[in-house]
C-alpha cells in the first residue's frame, strides 16, 4: 500500500455545512412557540438525566470517551484512504462502487443505474415472450402432427387407439 494515498472524494467542507443557515433562522421560530419550547426542555432534560446516570456506571468514562473521539477524528482525517481501501474490497468481491462529487452527481448516477436496470428487464421480458410465443408454435405442429395421424384421412374421424376408424 502506498504512503500518500490520491484523494478520489471531495475535501471536507471549512466552516459552516449547506443548510445550516436554515436550521438556525428555522429553529429561531420554531422555538418561538413556547409548547415547544416546553417539550424540548423536558427531553433535553430528560436525555441528559438518563447520560449522567450511564456515566455514573463506568468509571473509565471520561477514558473511553477520549479514545472514541481520538478514533473518530484519526478516521475521518484519513477517510479517503479508508474509502479507496474499502472500495477495493468491495470490487474485489463483486460489487460495483460509484463515486460522486456532489447529491446531483450521485442521483444521476443511480437514474443512470435504475433506467439500465429497467431496459435489462424489458429485453429479458421480450425475449422470454419470444421464446414462450415459439414454445407454443412448436406445440401446435407437434398436436397438429399427432392429430393427422390420428385422424382417418378418408373420413376424418379420430382413429381407434387400434388405428382403426368408422370407415373402415
Amino acid at each position: 500500500m502506498s504512503t500518500e494515498a490520491v484523494r478520489r472524494t471531495p475535501a471536507p467542507p471549512t466552516g459552516t455545512y449547506i443548510g445550516m443557515p436554515k436550521f438556525a433562522k428555522n429553529a429561531k421560530v420554531q422555538l418561538a412557540d413556547p409548547q415547544l419550547r416546553k417539550n424540548l426542555r423536558k427531553a433535553t432534560g430528560t436525555i441528559r438525566a438518563k447520560r449522567v446516570a450511564r456515566v455514573a456506571e463506568v468509571p473509565e468514562w471520561e477514558e473511553l470517551r477520549l479514545a472514541g473521539e481520538a478514533i473518530k477524528n484519526r478516521t475521518l482525517r484519513h477517510l479517503d484512504t479508508y474509502l479507496t481501501q474499502l472500495e477495493e474490497s468491495l470490487v474485489r468481491n463483486g460489487a460495483k462502487v460509484h463515486w460522486a462529487r456532489d447529491a446531483e452527481e450521485a442521483n444521476a448516477i443511480v437514474v443512470a443505474e435504475r433506467d439500465a436496470v429497467e431496459a435489462k428487464a424489458k429485453q429479458r421480458s421480450a425475449k422470454a415472450a419470444a421464446t414462450r410465443a415459439a414454445t407454443l408454435a412448436r406445440e401446435a405442429e407437434v398436436e397438429k402432427a399427432a392429430l393427422k395421424s390420428a385422424t382417418c384421412p378418408d373420413c376424418f374421424q379420430l382413429r381407434a387407439a387400434s388405428g382403426v376408424c368408422g370407415c373402415d
